[in-house]
Order: C-alpha cells, then sequence, then structure tokens
C-alpha cells in the first residue's frame, strides 16, 4: 500500500466534524494527511533530534480540527508507527513537548 492510500485509510477514520462546527482549512494544519516527515516540521522544527526520532518511530499522520461556536478548538490526530518494533521501543521512552 503506498503512502498515499495509507494516508487516506488511516484519514477515513477521524471523526467527522460536527455540523454545528467549522472545519479549519488553512495554514499549517489544513492538510489531512501528512508523512512522517511533514508531521516531525509541524511540531520539531528547531529539535534534530526530536525530528529524527518521530521519522524513525512513525510512517504517516492524519488530522482533522474544528472551531466549536463557543471559541474552542478541537485537533484531532492518528499516526501510524511505521513498525511493530517501533511501537515497543515508543511506550518505554516518555519524552513530553509542549507546543
Amino acid at each position: 500500500m503506498s503512502t498515499g492510500d495509507t494516508g487516506t485509510a488511516l484519514a477515513s477514520r477521524l471523526l467527522p466534524v460536527p455540523a454545528s462546527a467549522t472545519r479549519y482549512t488553512s495554514g499549517d494544519f489544513a492538510r489531512q494527511v501528512l508523512t512522517a516527515d511533514q508531521l516531525a516540521g509541524e511540531f520539531w522544527r528547531g529539535d534534530p533530534l526530536g525530528r529524527a526520532r518521530l521519522t524513525a518511530r512513525f510512517r504517516i499522520a492524519a488530522q482533522v480540527n474544528w472551531y466549536e461556536p463557543s471559541g474552542g478548538v478541537t485537533l484531532i490526530w492518528l499516526v501510524q508507527f511505521a513498525t511493530a518494533t517501533t511501537r515497543a521501543a515508543s511506550r518505554s521512552c516518555s519524552s513530553r513537548r509542549h507546543i
């Protein structure tokens, strides 16, 4: 399965945007499917080690986000691990980063 096909399949599992909400459609978070490198670029622009860890562990990501009428913002990310081995390694590594 190609990266595009995998991304489309992953994106199909995202929650739909509620009828009362407005999907975010501009800027960095407008893309629904991102490769691991694109995802790393969004979150770890200035951290080459973080970027290397992420691209080694993950294959592809899908996201959806929206604005609620109240002004609240919802972001949902689904990320596919590259292999079963990286999934086990990720569980044992605790790394937190505030965005």
